[in-house]
């Protein structure tokens, strides 16, 4: 399967919205037309840094995955730690299995090495043993604001 991997900050195209869109009824979420997530997605770009990648088959998407750089401080500020929240990743049905995230995750712990960052954190519901196979550990000992487990994956 010939794919391309490219990073994207127009979160308004057809492409994207739609993609996002099949993403968010996947996980039981609704978004009505006129939503204004899309509005939160760029300013979370522009005010967090977030940056996403589109993995593209004949240029339609059929994957992202989004991510940021944040730091974890202790409550005295002595201690702080940087890593990259990996925000969202999300491939269609009928490409998993096939190496996809696999691929887009492999583009993100590049990017890791190249800002010198070494741990990678996500939330998930699902698709542990995915993370699982990419190297990710549930830390107990991390808790998130969605009350979700946390994962991480220590880069070398």
């Amino acid at each position: 399967m010939k794919v391309k991997v490219k990073a994207i900050s127009d979160y308004y195209g057809p492409k994207f919205t739609a993609s996002f869109r099949e993403y968010f009824k996947e996980l039981g979420i609704t978004l009505k037309e006129d939503s204004d997530v899309f509005d939160e997605i760029t300013k979370s770009a522009l005010d967090e840094g977030t940056k996403t990648l589109v993995c593209l088959e004949s240029n339609s998407i059929i994957g992202f995955v989004m991510y940021q750089e944040d730091i974890m401080k202790s409550k005295t500020a002595f201690f702080s730690e940087r890593f990259v929240f990996l925000r969202e990743v999300y491939i269609q049905k009928e490409y998993r299995n096939k190496g996809i995230g696999t691929e887009l995750l492999s583009k993100v712990f590049q990017y890791c090495k190249e800002i010198g960052v070494s741990k990678i954190l996500l939330t998930t519901k699902s698709a542990f043993e995915f993370y699982s196979n990419q190297g990710f550990y549930i830390d107990s000992s991390i808790n998130a604001k969605n009350n979700m487990q946390v994962m991480i994956k220590d880069i070398n």
